[in-house]
């Protein structure tokens, strides 16, 4: 609990600037964010705060458990100490401790008045969002943005002309597909031609996929922000459009950027690089990428990379005369290629026929090698390794790398078969997991030692284990270790991972070590963040693992798995699972109820989560003209959204607008004149006014006319909702 602090950070009202005060007399101005603030910082542990709109709160340095002190806000309400996290020292700037002040001055009050719900509710958004991408930021280095940079190989590239030849084709075809199993340096041939390509400042965009880009709302946010590097402005129509629509009406969308990208004027030929594309295998992902691809625009090469075969459904998009595919043979090392690696990047000199003899026993595989390598590293000798390996039965790699590990120091197998479980790795947390001091140094030894880990970025202090050397050592350690102690090292990993505030990490982890009560709580927390950014099926992802009644008895884990199958249009599911919901829910508690004013904040925040569950499923519905199940859905949605909440009490009052028409059948094609659905349909294309006056020779001040009429017999407000809704209507036939 913080005491009273001899320190005060005060607003001066005359000077317009905040000033430090000691012990009542003031010692100067500080701006927060400078060096010597940062450095006062350093040398304190307390202080109270007054911002300049009359908030007050105590701000009290921490100490974590694992990994430095952080800065934590206070302010006590009767018998109640309130709480927040601000972070470290260089993260207690003005703004963040004004925004601090005011939340916690909000959640004091017994009950929020109605005008303050809004603002409540968007700076509580606020925060979660800021912090968590400041704790990412700091203890992460916010993998999603790394996600679309160049990968760093961590090992020095290979200059191989012939791979980068039967790459150069692809500069001439809409899509080349790199298929080959882990471990042929896919990514690092790729990468090599790409750096090659930013050398001579050509366009090249890069997104490293993994499973949770089976969203298809995630998905295709990745791809339209990529673009946005290669060509400004081309895909912010269909970025804001995508924030929008319903999962069906996702081929708009890209007509927009389709649109945008052929209009645009090019330097050079466009590069989209997707890597890891085996990992997604989502329907309605891949069908709209084959959309793209049969109406890719010229300018854009869109790169593949996979370990397996290009899905079929590709394919038959994409004829043979149109592909450019570099196989696992095109990827085999050559002998000088051989010899240049190991001397160059595994610093190992060998005679030229033991380097013969290890690529003819690899064929060629760079990882085998590799780990060949490895072993030899330990003083094993090339020989006796090439004859040991030709006596073998079994699998190359199997083989090569139980020798290696056999022939470790058992700290070193400690730590690699412990942290084998970790999607990423840095010496705090691995410190965590092995429980051993010199764990970071370990770290660091095996990064040198070129043992398949590469940084997650340039001066990144996170590492991850190449997904095929993560597999091997996984392999072992479920065949050495029993699932207790498994179990153990996952609990580890969630404890860490909580304690640094990463609460989805921390809940897959759980999962893993069969905490499923205290994952479903920390799930519970992140499911609203997940919902609004439309990360839907990274949120049905997690729900899916949880036990159906453990699930059930979270109100707002229920329902919102019913709004994210509803808003990925699995309404057959959404359907079914809807009446055992609203059964199990407590109705009279988080259900059906209205907000009460005098509710505590807590709860009405939760009563807004449910209202905007509910909204989605309404929205659903009426979209697959489910008119009563949209009505019951939308007044529900209404009955939990404060009268404050303009937009989304909007968006439902449109929705039962919507099915009162459906119902009538008032609104009919026929209703729309010829020349009005006509710019409906250039609309749906992702024409700008501009463009729709030249394409039907008409005066711009018509179209605006036009679509203010469409507008209105619509009931709609954006370009979005008309689309939506003449889909909704059926006016869309043949469109889509």
């Amino acid at each position: 609990m913080p005491k009273l602090s001899a320190y005060r950070l005060h607003w001066n009202m005359q000077r317009g600037r905040y000033e430090l005060y000691t012990d009542g007399h003031a010692q100067g101005s500080f701006e927060a964010g400078n060096l010597t603030w940062l450095a006062w910082l350093d040398q304190h542990a307390s202080f109270s705060f007054h911002s300049r709109e009359g908030f007050a709160c105590t701000l009290r340095k921490e100490r974590g458990q694992r990994s430095g002190s952080y800065w934590y806000a206070y302010r006590r309400y009767g018998q109640k100490m309130l709480k927040r996290y601000l972070g470290r020292n260089a993260e207690l700037t003005v703004e963040r401790l004004e925004e601090a002040a005011r939340l916690l001055h909000m959640l004091q009050k017994p009950a929020l008045v109605p005008h303050k719900v809004t603002e409540f509710a968007g700076l509580l958004a606020r925060e979660a969002q800021d912090v968590s991408s400041r704790k990412i930021e700091a203890l992460a280095q916010s993998l999603a943005e790394h996600r679309q940079q160049l990968p760093d190989s961590g090992l020095e590239l290979l200059a191989r002309s012939r791979v980068v030849e039967k790459l150069q084709v692809g500069l001439r075809l809409p899509v080349t597909f790199v298929t080959a199993p882990a471990g042929f340096g896919k990514t690092s041939a790729m990468l090599n031609w790409a750096k090659e390509r930013l050398q001579r400042e050509q366009s090249v965009a890069w997104i490293t996929l993994d499973e949770s880009d089976n969203d298809l709302f995630l998905f295709w946010r990745q791809v339209f922000k990529a673009l946005e590097q290669l060509c400004p402005g081309c895909s912010a129509t269909a970025l804001s459009l995508l924030q929008t629509i319903q999962a069906q009406s996702i081929t708009v969308v890209l007509r927009v950027l389709i649109h945008a990208l052929s209009s645009a004027a090019h330097s050079s030929e466009l590069v989209l690089i997707l890597d890891n594309y085996h990992l997604i295998t989502a329907e309605p992902v891949q069908k709209s990428l084959a959309y793209l691809l049969e109406h890719q625009p010229g300018s854009l090469h869109l790169f593949l990379l996979t370990r397996s075969e290009p899905p079929p459904l590709l394919l038959r998009r994409s004829p043979d005369r149109e592909l450019n595919v570099v196989t696992a043979d095109d990827l085999r090392l050559q002998p000088a290629e051989a010899s240049l690696f190991l001397e160059r990047v595994m610093e190992i000199s060998l005679p030229e026929e033991d380097i013969t003899a290890l690529l003819e026993l690899t064929e060629g595989w760079i990882a085998s090698l590799q780990l060949a390598a490895l072993v030899l590293s330990t003083g094993t000798d090339s020989k006796e390794l090439i004859a040991e390996i030709s006596r073998s039965h079994r699998h190359v790699l199997a083989y090569l790398s139980e020798v290696l590990l056999s022939r470790l120091e058992p700290a070193a197998l400690h730590f690699l078969l412990a942290t084998s479980i970790l999607k990423s790795l840095s010496a705090p947390l691995c410190a965590a997991i092995v429980a051993l001091a010199e764990a970071p140094a370990l770290l660091q030894k095996l990064v040198r030692a070129q043992f398949f880990l590469t940084p997650l970025e340039r001066a990144s202090q996170w590492y991850r284990y190449h997904p095929l050397f993560a597999d091997l050592l996984r392999h072992h350690l479920y065949q050495w270790q029993d699932a207790a102690y498994i179990m153990l090292l996952h609990g580890r990993a969630a404890q860490w991972y909580r304690d640094a505030g990463l609460a989805l990490d921390a809940a897959e982890h759980l999962l893993e070590a069969g905490d499923t009560e205290e994952a479903a709580s920390l799930i519970e927390q992140e499911a609203y963040p997940l919902f609004a950014r439309r990360e839907f099926s990274l949120l049905l992802r997690l729900l899916e693992r949880l036990p159906e009644p453990l699930l059930l008895t979270h109100s707002r884990l229920a329902l919102a798995r019913v709004a994210a199958l509803a808003a990925t249009d699995q309404m057959s599911a959404a359907a079914s699972l809807l009446p055992t919901v609203e059964h199990k829910i407590t109705i009279s508690a988080l259900s059906t109820q209205a907000v009460s004013e005098t509710a505590p904040a807590e709860e009405r925040l939760c009563l807004l989560e449910m209202g905007a569950f509910r909204l989605c499923i309404a929205q659903a519905l009426a979209a697959q003209g489910d008119v009563s199940a949209a009505q019951e859905q939308a007044r529900l949605a209404l009955n939990l959204l404060p009268r404050e909440e303009h937009a989304q009490r909007t968006s439902a009052l449109h929705v039962l607008s919507q099915a009162h028409r459906l119902q009538d059948d008032v609104i009919e094609a026929s209703a729309l004149s010829p020349q009005q659905l006509a710019v409906l349909r250039l609309i749906v294309q992702g024409l700008s006014n501009q463009e729709i006056a030249q394409h039907l020779h008409i005066a711009i001040s018509t179209v605006k006319t036009h679509i203010n009429y469409l507008f209105a017999k619509l009931t709609v407000h954006t370009r979005g909702q008309a689309i939506e809704r003449a889909r909704a209507l059926g006016l869309l036939a043949g469109e889509e």
